[in-house]
């Protein structure tokens, strides 16, 4: 082979490797979460949690003689608008969050409800915000919900997610 084409494959792949290590170092720049995935780096786990202290909430029954026994009652369609009607108590906790973070996505979380309505267990479950100050302040807030009676001998327990987004 001649030496100018030698010469010319090689500054040809040093071109292609230094434009694939830019390309590369953008993507990853642009997507933390992306590139975290590439270097075995586990996935976010959130934290926050209450629990009514000497609640096990695998185990939870209750006595529902009295003024909170019911019957026939809708839990689906009490959750739906419960948590429809109380998504904006969360909106405080985005601005705080929002105070240090362009933040958008969903926040899970899951609920353990007594049967007189008081929340009992809260937790987020999922965040795709991954804000501990979000997720800490949403589950202060939601521990103090109360819901209508559930009519339940157990902890009635659901998921709901609440998405967070800002323009």
């Amino acid at each position: 082979m001649n030496r100018k084409l030698i010469i010319i494959l090689v500054i040809a792949v040093a071109a292609l490797i230094s434009s694939a290590v830019v390309v590369a170092w953008f993507v990853l720049e642009q997507n933390p979460k992306f590139a975290a995935s590439l270097v075995g780096v586990t996935a976010y786990k959130p934290e926050s949690r209450w629990l009514e202290a000497g609640l096990d909430p695998e185990v939870s029954t209750f006595d529902i003689t009295g003024t909170h026994k019911q019957t026939q009652v809708d839990n689906d369609a009490m959750v739906l608008a419960f948590v429809q009607d109380h998504y904006a108590d969360l909106m405080p906790c985005y601005a705080v969050a929002l105070e240090s973070e362009d933040l958008a996505g969903r926040l899970d979380m899951r609920f353990g409800v007594k049967p007189d309505g008081t929340v009992a267990l809260v937790e987020v479950i999922g965040s795709e915000l991954e804000n501990r100050v979000l997720e800490d302040c949403a589950v202060e807030t939601a521990r103090h919900w109360r819901l209508p009676p559930t009519g339940k001998e157990t902890l009635m327990k659901f998921n709901a997610d609440f998405s967070f987004s800002y323009e």
